[in-house]
């Protein structure tokens, strides 16, 4: 919910579910305790294979990366090499 809190850290919510403030306002509070109780909730641990795939996935982007940097610089120095 970190969308939900301006750079002051205020937490800033709205509802217009109803025509009437005080019904609006019962239904920001309880927006604020479903928050509440979400994140009071424990994490839930990553099972073996999903652990597994996050670290491939990551595997995976990390080469991608250094794949990409290698064709960036071998282009910067054939430049430079024809000066």
């Amino acid at each position: 919910h970190k969308n939900k809190i301006n750079r002051s850290g205020e937490l800033i919510l709205t509802s217009e579910c109803s025509r009437y403030q005080f019904r609006n306002l019962a239904d920001c509070l309880q927006k604020i305790r479903d928050m509440i109780a979400e994140a009071s909730q424990p994490a839930k641990e990553p099972s073996k294979e999903d652990a597994a795939l996050h670290r491939i996935r990551i595997e995976n982007m990390n080469r991608e990366r250094l794949r990409k940097k290698r064709i960036h610089s071998a282009l910067k120095t054939d430049r430079r090499v024809g000066m």
